[in-house]
Order: structure tokens, then C-alpha cells, then sequence
């Protein structure tokens, strides 16, 4: 006899669970090839402050060229895009069936396997951004250490955000006591969200990024068939594109 394996729930982790979508296959994607830019808004403001450092009842003869408040605001004519990925799914049919039912579940497996495998290769092609973004990472002499490090950079910005983590390092930092389980979601001392993704064991492994927050982009997903009339082969394809993107990569660490 045979039998058909129930559908796996979605895991409760990862990368799609923290992203904002900005758009979610409501409406035509206006991204594409372009990508998206994201305009810093909460950072680059380092020269655009100050500590007014002159007495108090100073008169404005003596004051000096230093005693003005000024500031240069953020170049904004360069910034990087984030790009898309185009995701898919694939199925074909057994020994050239063609009934209704057969087409249907290739169309639905091609479906499955692309909602299954989608969020896991969307954190691995966004883990080489992070790397590339956050820079020579530090050093750590364990996860406790490292959390630690990227809440003091996080803290220094003024950013409740996010930290990127291979899975692997779950067990450690809740065993050790670095983080908690709050409903789906594990955090910090601080508040800072851990995403603990499949798609970041092997792209980032023993290096945690931490960035301000995640938006996202995605289309409504599509369906493509073909029949070969020669061979009575059926084809399906679901996919869908997806952008993922932050505005500040803070800073990376390494375990070693």
C-alpha cells in the first residue's frame, strides 16, 4: 500500500516571520529590474548634530565659526539597490498521465514545493547582502558574547532591530539564557528580535549580522503549464519574485 504524507506546517522561524511586507502580491510589482532603494530616514544623522558648547550668556560677538549649528545632510544620490530573486517551483507528471487529476497534483506539488523551499533560499541569497553590508565582522569568543556585542553596536545607534543567526545557534543562547521565546518570536535582554533561519546555516554560519528592520516586496504567485503532445509530458512551474531590504546593516560578529 501507499501513503501520502500530510502537508508539514510552516516553521514559526526564520526570515519571513519578522519581515514588513510593503507590498504582498496585492498589486503589480513596480520594482522590477530597478530594485528599491531605501532612503535613510532614522540613519546618517551623525553630522547633522551636536552639544552646543559655548557658555550660556555668551554674547554673539564672541561667538565663533565653531559655535555654529550646522550640519551636512546625507548623501542620498548613490545608494545601493536591493535586488530581487525570482523563486520557483517545479513538478511533472508520471508516465504521461494526463487526467484532470493528475495535471491538478503536479500543478499543486509544483505549488508546494515552492512555498516550502521559498523562505529558506530567500535567506541564503540575503545573507550575502548582510556579510557585504555590515562589514569586517569582530570577534567572539561565544553566542552569549556575541549578542552582547551586537546589542552594545544596536544600542549605540539608537535601534531596537534585528539579528541574523544560523540555526544552529538557537539552543545555545536559550540553554545559556541570552535569549527568550516571546510567542514565535526569541529576543534579546534588550528587545531585539533573533532571526534564527534554515537559509542562514551554511550563508552565514558561525557570523551573526544585526540590521535596523526588514521590509519586503513580494508578487502574487504564478502559475505556468505546458503539455507536450508527443510525449503526453505535463508540466507546471509556481513562482513568484521577492525583494527583501533593510535601511542600516549595523554591524557583524564573529564566533570563533
Amino acid at each position: 500500500m501507499q501513503f501520502e504524507a500530510p502537508l508539514l506546517p510552516a516553521p514559526t522561524y526564520g526570515l519571513y516571520e519578522v519581515v514588513t511586507w510593503a507590498q504582498d502580491g496585492t498589486e503589480p510589482l513596480r520594482w522590477l529590474p530597478s530594485g528599491v532603494e531605501i532612503r535613510p530616514v532614522n540613519f546618517g544623522a551623525d553630522n547633522e548634530f551636536g552639544v552646543w558648547g559655548a557658555p550660556w550668556d555668551v554674547s554673539e560677538a564672541d561667538l565663533t565659526d565653531d559655535d555654529v549649528k550646522t550640519g551636512d545632510r546625507p548623501d542620498i544620490s548613490d545608494l545601493a539597490s536591493f535586488e530581487a530573486i525570482t523563486v520557483w517551483g517545479f513538478d511533472r507528471n508520471q508516465v504521461g498521465d494526463l487526467r484532470a487529476d493528475a495535471r491538478q497534483d503536479v500543478r499543486d506539488r509544483a505549488a508546494r514545493n515552492l512555498a516550502r523551499l521559498e523562505p529558506q533560499q530567500v535567506e541564503t541569497s540575503f545573507a550575502a547582502r548582510l556579510l557585504a553590508d555590515a562589514g569586517s565582522p569582530a570577534t567572539a569568543t561565544g553566542i552569549g558574547d556575541a549578542i552582547a556585542k551586537l546589542e552594545a553596536q544596536l544600542a549605540k545607534t539608537q535601534t531596537v532591530g534585528l539579528i541574523h543567526a544560523s540555526a544552529q545557534w538557537a539552543t545555545p543562547a536559550l540553554a545559556g539564557l541570552f535569549i527568550y521565546r516571546e510567542g514565535k518570536t526569541f529576543r534579546t535582554a534588550m528587545g531585539h528580535q533573533i532571526v534564527f533561519g534554515g537559509g542562514y546555516v551554511d550563508s552565514l554560519s558561525t557570523t551573526l549580522v544585526a540590521t535596523s528592520p526588514v521590509f519586503g516586496w513580494r508578487g502574487a504567485v504564478e502559475q505556468l503549464e505546458q503539455t507536450d503532445p508527443f510525449t503526453n509530458r505535463f508540466i507546471a512551474i509556481a513562482e513568484r519574485s521577492v525583494l527583501v531590504a533593510y535601511e542600516s546593516a549595523i554591524t557583524a560578529v564573529t564566533i570563533s
